[in-house]
């Protein structure tokens, strides 16, 4: 292993040297090296030599205080907004502009030519017609390129009075002041190391001068025999700086080698869960390498009880907790306010807010005023009337009310984060940490106010949203003991022997190639700063290198996109190595590689989640016998047990029920279609045919109904002349016309009947053998002389329309499962005729019911199917059965496996609660 190979060459030149330093890549190296120097030389009092992380070591020999980006970005907006009367420079080119930066400074590009540097900037981008002519923000770039050397040499010359530094300007100091002879050791080995900018070899140089420096390369000779990939800087660096030890290929070695396709991004972790608990790998020996920081919570619960210990290298992103999210739902109705130049609130960005339980439970807490049900009353109100505009109390607080100015929006977010942090800590909940580690980054904020009263609201926002994205939450774990957890360069110089790395996609190893930067490709290429293609290589060393060390690696990716809707490809590192095994060539030729594809097995995981079967007690029971069944109730239960538990038991919302509507859709077009008809149909059928002969007459009235749902359903807040609505309601009012015009041609016996619209049915004796309450809207009646006939509207569509109608009477009780479960339009009309017959018995006497289905989006109307008594009595008997099972206590709410009935369980409106 690399660290043995280290830790057992320094041992051999400890007695000769009095000072030594040893410097690696990364901090965590280091610890091992510590750990092995012990072991080595078996001695309680061992004086160690000095071990530092290269940014360390920078740190040292520097006068100049290493500062962040984000503190360089801000100084140098403030430089911009005091020299340039314009609205050119925002925070986030600044912050691009520092990086670019730090990299001149870091690739040496030298005083003299700097000028010249930032000049073929500016010609080129003047010369490049598409960034003059086509838009106004690459007009606003071109600008800027001008003002960058006079920016670069300010900024410098200000961050140096104050003893500090962005990156590049650090190690160009202790460039300076090694040469210098600051340098006090009697050598240096530099370990681990792989692709070097200019400075950096600059000051390995310097060193190797001096006589004071050691180079010990984490090599393989199958490295480079890939010069496109892994081995494109080793053979270069290896021949300027003598490795100082001999390595033995370890990629020849044999190695059992997994490739693992999942389906999703979280069976990835799934997957880890599983070989843990099956094959008992030793911890000490084991990695898992995280190429995706939002897999570290799902991670970290997953992990068998039996891994005792384990070390957590990688901070915890704030930026993927659901307290953040929450902040975030703040953020975005303020930022929409400023786009929008909006005097309230965005009805559906209150939605949002008054549907996170965290930010509920924050707004309720030591208010006397009032409570979440005050909350839930606000936002149902906001639903019912379907406001687009909407303004809060001010008992919500400061941040809930509009706000213009950055420094008051800092002032009150501060405010609602200290009473959040007080709610959660009062709980004693991780979420506590989560805020505190949001306000510690609002108190880095407080040190600018000068330069953010300077900004206008929205860049402030995007300040505001840069900053607390940016924080982390750290765990606490073992360095050294159990198993470890660690990003992919935290891992450079170390070797384990059971390796998992998740995530091996393409587009996250190696990154997308999307540069932020500043600087255009040509000038990169020219002054031989990094692009695209040397990104690639670095991250192919890091990759095959973790490889070298390992005995069992598990390389996990997931085919499917985070939406669902597309495929994501496997790494084409992962792609080159299964390439090579099949050739024989090159890395991975001798190597045992299975490629498997992993399916979730929940018997064998350790991941907590929602319960997905849910016993009754008697309170369930109580309520099942107390609540009234509509069909949509039965259908959600036959399709699946436990998502009828989430909704009617427990009252959870769907999704679409939580936004108020501003653009109009096919479902709501139904809605008004559903109520057209009902208000001409309370009329004659004559009076109805004669209206649609004039054209004029039928459009005002077709209007009037339409503006009269409007006020009762969303009490006038959707504004129908507006945009797409208006298309929707002149297609509706052509589908009305039709329809009617179909009727009146193909049923003339309808201006006989007797006609009822939207009538509600209920019984409690709804069926004979059990005691249910039964409801159901009936969208038409018809009674006649000697038959009942029950018609149902449907404004979508059914490929099959015509087909299920000539099977239909066909149908045996065991169809009736299905049709139920695939919410069929016959089987709502045959639950309609059993409400009926219990609610108006008298109806039925001597008369025979049909019941038909009026397809309005096809101009479509059914053949009346007879319903038999026989054929009632049966499906009565389904529906008892069904309920016994409802109403049985031993019988569980269970999630379904619906794949096969129901298309895709992706589709459910609670996905986050069973997660199929």
């Amino acid at each position: 292993m690399f660290i043995d190979k280290v830790a057992e060459y320094i041992n051999r030149i400890l007695e000769n040297e009095n000072e030594i330093a040893i410097v690696f890549p990364s901090s965590r190296a280091g610890l091992y090296l510590k750990k092995r120097l012990y072991e080595l030389t078996k001695k309680d009092a061992l004086i160690l030599p000095d071990i530092f992380s290269f940014g360390s070591f920078i740190g040292k020999y520097s006068h100049l205080k290493n500062i962040d980006n984000l503190s360089c970005a801000l100084k140098l907006y403030q430089i911009y907004k005091n020299r340039y009367n314009d609205n050119v420079l925002d925070l986030t080119l600044a912050k691009q502009i520092i990086s670019d930066f730090s990299e001149i400074d870091k690739f040496i590009i030298e005083d003299d030519k700097i000028r010249a540097f930032f000049r073929n900037l500016t010609e080129l981008s003047k010369f490049d017609k598409d960034l003059t002519e086509n838009t106004e923000f690459l007009k606003k770039y071109v600008e800027m390129q001008e003002k960058l050397q006079p920016l670069y040499s300010q900024l410098n010359k200000e961050l140096r009075k104050e003893g500090a530094g962005y990156s590049g300007m650090v190690y160009k100091d202790a460039l300076k002041n090694i040469k210098d002879g600051y340098l006090h050791y009697d050598k240096v080995i530099f370990a681990g190391f792989n692709a070097l900018t200019p400075i950096e070899t600059r000051i390995f140089e310097e060193i190797k001068m001096q006589g004071n420096g050691d180079f010990i390369w984490d090599d393989d000779p199958l490295f480079r025999e890939d010069k496109e990939l892994s081995g494109v800087f080793l053979e270069k660096n290896i021949k300027k700086f003598h490795n100082s030890i001999d390595l033995v290929s370890q990629l020849e070695k044999k190695k059992n080698v997994r490739s693992i396709m999942v389906n999703r991004n979280i069976d990835q972790v799934q997957y880890v869960s599983q070989i843990l608990n099956k094959e008992k790998l030793d911890a000490e020996e084991t990695l898992i390498v995280l190429m995706d920081e939002s897999l570290l919570v799902p991670l970290l619960y997953a992990i068998p009880e039996h891994y005792k210990k384990f070390n957590v290298t990688m901070g915890f992103p704030i930026s993927t907790t659901p307290i953040y999210e929450s902040i975030m739902l703040l953020i975005n109705a303020h930022f929409r306010n400023i786009i929008d130049k909006r005097e309230s609130f965005y009805g559906n960005d209150i939605l949002n807010i008054l549907n996170s339980a965290n930010l509920k439970s924050i707004i309720a807490f030591e208010n006397d005023k009032f409570d979440e049900k005050n909350i839930d009353d606000l936002r149902n109100n906001i639903l019912k009337r379907n406001e687009l505009n909407v303004t809060l109390p001010k008992e919500y607080g400061k941040i809930f009310q509009i706000i213009n100015k950055p420094v008051k929006f800092l002032e009150a977010l501060n405010e609602f984060l200290i009473k959040m942090f007080e709610f959660f800590s009062k709980k004693e909940s991780i979420n506590a940490e989560y805020v505190n580690t949001m306000l510690n980054n609002l108190k880095f904020l407080s040190d600018y106010i000068n330069i953010i009263n300077q900004m206008k609201m929205k860049e402030f926002l995007n300040l505001l949203t840069d900053t607390l994205r940016n924080g982390s939450v750290s765990f606490i774990g073992e360095p050294l003991e159990g198993l470890q957890i660690m990003g992919l360069l935290e891992t450079r110089a170390l070797d384990f022997k059971n390796i998992f790395i998740l995530s091996v996609n393409e587009g996250i190893i190696p990154r997308n190639s999307v540069s932020m930067s500043t600087i255009p490709y040509d000038i990169r290429s020219y002054f031989n700063m990094y692009t695209a293609k040397e990104d690639s290589a670095i991250y192919a060393y890091h990759f095959f290198r973790l490889l070298k060390g390992a005995q069992n690696i598990h390389l996990v990716y997931y085919n499917e996109s985070e939406d669902a809707t597309s495929a994501s490809e496997r790494s084409r590192f992962l792609s080159y190595l299964l390439w090579n095994n099949k050739k024989g060539e090159s890395i991975g030729k001798n190597w045992e590689i299975q490629e498997l594809y992993y399916k979730y097995d929940e018997n064998l995981l350790n991941v907590p989640n929602q319960p997905r079967s849910v016993p009754k007690n008697e309170e369930i029971i109580k309520q099942l016998k107390e609540r009234t069944y509509s069909f949509t109730a039965i259908q959600t239960y036959l399709t699946c047990p436990y998502k009828f538990y989430l909704k009617y038991i427990l009252g959870l919302k769907d999704d679409e029920d939580d936004e108020v509507v501003e653009v109009m859709d096919r479902g709501i077009l139904g809605s008004i279609l559903h109520y057209v008809f009902q208000k001409l149909y309370d009329d004659k059928p004559e009076k109805i045919y004669e209206l649609i002969r004039n054209k004029k007459a039928f459009e005002n009235r077709y209007e009037d109904i339409v503006n009269e749902w409007n006020e009762k359903e969303k009490e006038g807040g959707l504004k129908l002349d507006y945009g797409v609505n208006r298309l929707y309601i002149d297609v509706g009012k052509d589908l009305v016309d039709s329809m009617i015009y179909t009727e009146k041609k193909e049923r003339p016996e309808v201006r006989e009947s007797e006609i009822k619209t939207e009538r509600k049915y209920w019984k409690k004796e709804f069926l004979k053998t059990i005691h249910i309450k039964g409801q159901g809207y009936i969208d038409r009646l018809e009674i006649y002389d000697d038959k009942i006939v029950i018609i149902d509207y449907k404004s979508g569509k059914d490929e099959n329309f015509n087909n299920i109608i000539e099977k239909f009477p066909l149908a045996s009780l065991d169809d009736l499962k299905i049709l139920f479960e695939k919410k069929h339009y016959f089987a709502q009309l045959l639950y309609y005729t059993l409400l009926i017959k219990y609610n108006d018995s008298g109806l039925f006497k001597d008369k025979e019911v049909n019941v038909g289905i009026y397809l309005v989006s096809k101009n479509l109307i059914s053949p009346l199917i007879p319903i038999s008594q026989e054929y009632l009595d049966s499906f009565e008997k389904f529906l008892s059965e069904l309920f016994g099972e409802i109403l049985n206590m031993e019988v569980p709410f269970t999630a379904l496996n619906n794949i096969e009935i129901q298309g895709k369980c992706q589709y459910c409106d609670y996905p986050n609660y069973c997660r199929k």
